[in-house]
C-alpha cells in the first residue's frame, strides 16, 4: 500500500465514512499499532451523530413531476432557461457547496425545475411554431446548433416578444465562466 494511501486511510473521518471498505481487517494488518476501524458500538454512534448533522429524506420528498421532454427542446430553450432562472440557479449552487450534503438542497433543486417548467409552458404557449423548428431541426442534426442557426433567428424574436429575454451572447471559445 502505498504511503499517501496509508495516510489517507489513517484518517477517522475517511474510515468512519465509508465503514464497508474495513470489512476485513487482516487487509490493513500493516496499519500502525493501537489503529482499529470503528465497529460495533463505535460506529451505532458515529452513524447516530451523522445523522443528526444530515437532512432525513423520505420518499415523498423524491418524489418530483419530470419535465416530459427530450434533450432537443432542453437543449433549444438552455440559454433562455439559464438567464431566466440565473436566481435559484445560484440559490442551488450556493447550497450544495455551503451544505456539503445535495440532501438538504431538494427544495432549491425543486425550484430550478419549476422555473424551467414555468419558462417551457410560457415557450409552449407564446412560441410553439418556432421552437418546434428549431429544437426539431436539433434532434434530427444529432444536437448540433451550427446546422440550426437558420431556426434560431425566429424563436429568438418570438422569446424577445413574448418574455423579454434575449439570447445571452456566448463567451469566447475556451473561455471558462465563473459566476461567484
Amino acid at each position: 500500500m502505498a504511503a499517501e494511501e496509508k495516510k489517507r486511510f489513517t484518517d477517522k473521518k475517511d474510515y468512519a465514512q465509508f465503514p464497508e471498505r474495513w470489512a476485513d481487517k487482516n487487509k490493513f494488518k500493516d496499519m500502525p499499532a493501537g489503529w482499529n476501524p470503528p465497529h460495533g458500538e463505535e460506529l451505532e454512534k458515529f452513524r447516530k451523530k451523522r445523522k443528526g448533522q444530515m437532512a432525513d429524506i423520505s420518499w415523498d420528498m423524491l418524489e418530483y413531476e419530470e419535465l416530459p421532454v427530450s434533450s432537443a427542446p432542453l437543449m433549444s430553450a438552455a440559454q433562455f432557461i439559464g438567464v431566466e432562472c440565473r436566481s435559484q440557479s445560484q440559490d442551488f449552487l450556493i447550497c450544495k457547496r455551503d451544505k456539503q450534503d445535495p440532501r438538504m438542497c431538494l427544495n432549491e433543486g425543486k425550484a430550478v425545475s419549476d422555473c424551467a417548467r414555468a419558462f417551457l409552458l410560457k415557450v409552449r404557449d407564446h412560441c410553439r411554431k418556432e421552437f418546434r423548428q428549431h429544437w426539431s431541426c436539433l434532434d434530427n442534426r444529432n444536437l448540433d446548433h451550427e446546422h440550426c442557426l437558420k431556426h434560431q433567428p425566429a424563436l429568438d424574436k418570438c422569446i424577445l416578444e413574448h418574455t423579454g429575454l434575449e439570447r445571452p451572447t456566448p463567451p469566447p471559445r475556451g473561455m471558462v465562466m465563473r459566476n461567484f
